[in-house]
């Protein structure tokens, strides 16, 4: 009878990254919160959320290499290219129904966060938008009023030697 093989690795990193992308869709929620704000919008602040996005991000794909070679090594020991090719009782039921539920929930929470994230960046779009139309306005003010302040014409000076050159 051949033992079956846990894939209680594999769960535990599925569980981490479903908690990191909750985590992840929360702050883009934030985000999106911040963006619809009315009056000026906290750019430090933002920013910062930013950056932790980008943290997550990175704790996100470093789980996603572990995943992968634990999965690999699942394949190596199980023989099976592919973990649905396994016979029945290669795996727990109970654990390859849990690792389907987490990445079935994996799927969702990233699916929220894209569409999120695709809206900020249309909303990001709009106030940039806006501000390089107000940059612009300025630009336009700053060389009207370079140019009333410049009404004065440069005088030629009288003391111009126009003697040729050459002649003495």
């Amino acid at each position: 009878m051949k033992k079956t093989l846990s894939l209680k690795p594999l769960t535990a990193l599925l569980q981490e990254k479903k908690e990191i992308l909750r985590d992840l869709l929360d702050l883009t929620e934030k985000q999106k919160e911040m963006l619809e704000a009315s009056g000026e919008m906290n750019q430090e602040a933002f920013l910062t959320c930013v950056e932790e996005r980008g943290r997550m991000l990175e704790v996100v794909d470093a789980l996603d290499k572990q995943f992968l070679e634990q999965l690999d090594q699942i394949k190596r020991e199980s023989g099976f290219q592919q973990l649905d090719q396994a016979a029945v009782g290669t795996f727990d039921k109970e654990e390859v129904i849990s690792l389907q539920n987490l990445t079935e929930e994996i799927q969702e929470t990233l699916k929220k966060t894209a569409q999120l994230d695709q809206e900020n960046r249309e909303k990001m779009k709009a106030l940039m938008g806006n501000l390089k139309s107000e940059i612009d306005q300025l630009q336009k003010g700053k060389k009207a009023i370079h140019g009333y302040a410049n009404t004065k014409q440069q005088q030629p000076s009288i003391f111009l030697d126009k003697k040729e050159k050459g002649q003495s």
